[in-house]
């Protein structure tokens, strides 16, 4: 990473009039459409949370904003430089060389199948995979 590699970078805060979770909520509904947009134009959005999770530095944001508002939360927007193509990507394996790993079973509480005492309806219990018999 080059000394200048955030030159195409531009950090902006998310805000809004109160705190309230009507207010979080309206918030999160704006970074959706935003975001959206940003794919749209190819533009990378990174969300930054850290900056308003912490009291001290979510009052140094509201600063930042000219307390006009709230901080919700702080994003990095960039665009690729295409005068810099970065490091290359690292090489993939065919999809026929691909590690598929076997679906664990269901577990379910209690004895396992062979612990089970033997009889009818396992002793008395209900078996959750046979139909119920009627009394």
């Amino acid at each position: 990473m080059s000394t200048g590699h955030d030159r195409n970078a531009v950090y902006g805060v998310l805000y809004g009039p109160n705190d309230q979770s009507v207010d979080w909520l309206r918030a999160g509904e704006a970074l959706s459409s935003a975001w959206l947009t940003a794919v749209e134009l190819g533009v990378s959005v990174l969300p930054l949370s850290a900056a308003v999770e912490v009291a001290g530095t979510r009052q140094s944001v509201r600063r930042l904003v000219a307390d006009l508002g709230h901080p919700y939360l702080v994003l990095r927007l960039g665009m690729l430089d295409t005068d810099d193509p970065g490091p290359p990507h690292a090489p993939r394996l065919p999809a026929q060389q691909r590690i598929d790993r076997p679906t664990p079973k269901a577990s379910r509480p209690g004895p396992a199948e062979d612990d089970r005492p033997s009889g009818p309806k396992g002793g008395g219990r209900h078996d959750p995979a046979s139909p119920p018999t009627p009394r």
